[in-house]
């Protein structure tokens, strides 16, 4: 066989590897970038998660001490007041018009 003949074959076969190789670099850099984009969103996610854990949290523990001293007059008009609206004769009401 000439030279000429091998040589066409070796630069096609090697453009064809160089092509495949570029396609396999960007396939693999676009899961990167969506790999990473996915993260992000997660432990945002997770973030706000446990923000709502914290505040509940709290608010259990708030709940519990209500419980915890329901025989508490003082307790007891605290939450009767925060959760009914409930005023004594002679308290003044104030009124928040922008909600």
């Amino acid at each position: 066989m000439p030279k000429g003949k091998h040589r066409v074959h070796f630069k096609k076969a090697g453009i064809a590897i160089i092509l495949l190789c570029l396609a396999l670099l960007g396939f693999a850099m676009f899961t990167y970038v969506n790999t990473k984009a996915e993260l992000r969103r997660l432990n945002e996610q997770a973030e706000t998660m446990r923000q709502q854990v914290q505040t509940t949290t709290e608010d259990n523990a708030a709940l519990e001490y209500k419980i915890e001293h329901s025989d508490d007059p003082e307790i007891m008009e605290q939450v009767i007041r925060e959760e009914f609206g409930y005023v004594k004769p002679g308290d003044k009401v104030f009124y928040d018009v922008n909600h």
